[in-house]
This record gives structure tokens, C-alpha cells and sequence, in this order.
């Protein structure tokens, strides 16, 4: 990260398929999506952690503190984005990049 952009290469083959994404901390349906997006977070215990969504330049779009109380999701609203692919990163115990597709 330099200058709070996320600079990304991809090298080889990009799989452009849109399926729900799982991973051990998290899960985010549906995808693509219009209105929302979810996110069910797979935690224990209370947890504050970060959630930035990225433009595909890497610009930050949104930022929203989730204050998380287990498992549990959180419902976030991407109607006011306009179409296209974007990334989010969220951060502490749910460290990761992943996308997401607004259509």
C-alpha cells in the first residue's frame, strides 16, 4: 500500500466468475448484488474491526466500523455505487482482500 492506494498485478489468467465467497472468517452473499451486500462474520468472541471498500483504481469508497458480537452479519448498502468490480479489505482478526460485483 503506498499512499493509502492498494496497488494490484495480476499475473496469468483472471477468473472473471461471481459466486458467493467463503473463507474461514467470513462470508459475503449474495455476488454480484445491487442493493447490499452481506457479510456474516465467523467469530467467537467480541471483535471491532474495519471494513473498506476499494475501487478497481484503488480508490477508498466506503469505510465502516463493524462491531461485532460473534457470529453474526452485517448488512451493507452499495446502492450508491455505481456498476462495476470492487474490493474490500477487512481488517483485524478478519484480515483479508477480497471483491465483490455491483451491478
Amino acid at each position: 500500500m503506498s499512499n493509502g492506494l492498494f496497488v494490484l498485478r495480476f499475473d496469468g489468467m483472471v477468473n472473471t466468475k461471481t459466486s458467493e465467497y467463503h473463507s474461514a472468517a467470513f462470508h459475503v452473499f449474495p455476488n454480484p448484488a445491487n442493493e447490499q451486500i452481506n457479510i456474516t462474520l465467523h467469530n467467537h468472541m467480541p471483535v471491532s474491526t474495519t471494513l473498506e471498500i476499494f475501487s478497481i483504481a484503488g480508490h477508498k469508497i466506503k469505510e465502516k466500523v463493524l462491531n461485532s458480537v460473534g457470529n453474526e452479519t452485517i448488512r451493507l448498502d452499495i446502492s450508491d455505487l455505481p456498476a462495476g468490480m470492487y474490493f474490500f479489505h477487512i481488517g483485524g482478526m478478519h484480515s483479508g482482500i477480497n471483491k465483490f460485483v455491483k451491478y
